[in-house]
């Protein structure tokens, strides 16, 4: 996952898991919660990120 490279990867067909990278079980899914907008973040790394933020950095690379 771009910024994460090392420590999560993120599914490409929606919903867009994300988990730690190495985890074959369910326990690596990060937790998603709903900030006080109602839009979904997540924790990576002690940080909160906002989910659609990640996604959009993750794919605009390859959009055409």
């Amino acid at each position: 996952m771009v910024g994460f490279e090392n420590d999560y990867e993120i599914m490409i067909e929606s919903p867009n898991i994300i988990k730690r990278k190495g985890t074959k079980s369910f326990k690596g899914i990060v937790g998603e919660y709903y900030n006080r907008d109602g839009i979904v973040a997540v924790e990576l790394n002690g940080k909160m990120y906002l989910k659609n933020d990640l996604i959009e950095r993750q794919f605009k690379k390859i959009r055409c």
